[in-house]
C-alpha cells in the first residue's frame, strides 16, 4: 500500500507499507489524511503458547516522488523475492 501526495513547495513524497509474506491477510486501514496501519488483531485473537511464534513483520518506506517514481511496485518484488 502505498500514500503519495504534494507535500512542502509543491514537492511529491509518500509512505508505502508492505507485509512481509508471513504476514497477508491482515485487515487493512487507510485513510485520507495519511495513516496505514495493518492490524493482525482486528476482529480476531490469537492464542499462542509459550514458544509459539506469530509473524507481524512489515516494510516501511518514505520515499521522494510519487509512487511511481519511486518504483513501490518493483520494492514490492524485491521483497516478495519476485524482482
Amino acid at each position: 500500500m502505498d500514500f503519495s501526495s504534494t507535500i512542502t513547495a509543491g514537492r511529491q513524497a509518500g509512505a508505502a507499507l508492505f507485509p512481509y509474506p508471513s504476514a497477508q491477510g491482515f485487515p487493512w486501514f487507510v485513510a485520507d489524511w495519511g495513516t496505514l496501519t495493518v492490524n493482525p488483531m482486528a476482529g480476531k485473537g490469537y492464542a499462542l503458547k509459550q514458544g509459539d511464534v506469530l509473524d507481524f513483520a512489515v516494510r516501511f518506506v518514505v520515499h521522494d516522488g510519487d509512487a511511481e517514481e519511486a518504483d513501490v511496485a518493483g520494492l514490492w518484488g524485491d521483497l516478495i523475492g519476485e524482482g
